[in-house]
C-alpha cells in the first residue's frame, strides 16, 4: 500500500526521527515524507491565511491519481 506523510517543521525532531525510521522499514515500495515549513493537520493542504490549495495538496492529488 503507498503512503504519504506529511508534518510541518514544528513538529518534535524526535517525532521526526521516529516516522523517518518507520517509514524506512515499511515493505511498501512507493512512500514519500514531506516536511513543510508550517502549519498542521488539514491546514497543510491550504495556503496561509487563504482557501487557496497549498502545493503539498496538488502533490496529494498527483499522488492519488498515479495510484
Amino acid at each position: 500500500m503507498p503512503i504519504l506523510i506529511a508534518f510541518g517543521k514544528a513538529t518534535d525532531p524526535d517525532d521526526l526521527a521516529a516516522v523517518r525510521a518507520q517509514l524506512a522499514a515499511m515493505p511498501t515500495r512507493r512512500k514519500q515524507l514531506v516536511v513543510l515549513d508550517e502549519g498542521r493537520g488539514v491546514e497543510l493542504l491550504r495556503e496561509t491565511g487563504s482557501t487557496k490549495f497549498s502545493p503539498l495538496a496538488g502533490k496529494v492529488l498527483d499522488w492519488v491519481r498515479s495510484g
